[in-house]
């Protein structure tokens, strides 16, 4: 800067006590309108989202159930020998419709713990179980309530 007469100047001839930035900036109540209303939206959203994918593991572990039933069914049907009692317990890699390749893999409800063997699922990693009436159990896991039975 240049000193004149008890001016300064910054080399564009307007002096500096004149000068005006031409650096256009966002006020810091701008700044605050625009967390507020993402804050807002993320408000919105997120319960949107937690329920939005509730529904989706619910209907997924109803889905699930059903394919288990057929399974089932399936099995009863291809072979005469073959009994109800036989599908007791739970759905693993030794089970029946497993064994019998009608399922290549034992399902499991996705709100349950991430197997550790996918083949052999426990009831706390969302296993499914056959009752003694070869039908399958009610799931008692969900994000927003037991996803329950499809029949239900």
């Amino acid at each position: 800067m240049l000193s004149q007469g008890g001016r300064s100047f910054d080399g564009s001839g307007v002096s500096a006590s004149n000068h005006r930035g031409t650096d256009a900036g966002f006020t810091l109540v701008e700044l605050l309108a625009v967390v507020l209303v993402i804050g807002v939206l993320v408000l919105i959203a997120i319960p949107v989202y937690v329920s939005a994918r509730a529904v989706a593991e619910k209907r997924t572990c109803i889905h699930n159930q059903q394919i288990l039933s057929r399974s089932a069914e399936i099995y009863l049907g291809a072979d005469i020998t073959h009994q109800r009692s036989d599908l007791v317990g739970p759905v693993n890699s030794s089970h029946p419709v497993v064994v019998e390749n009608i399922l290549g893999r034992p399902p499991y409800c996705v709100s349950g713990d991430d197997p550790v063997d996918r083949d052999n699922p426990t009831a706390a990693e969302g296993g499914y179980q056959f009752d003694a009436q070869g039908g399958v159990l009610p799931c008692p896991l969900g994000g927003l309530g037991a996803h329950g039975s499809y029949k239900d």
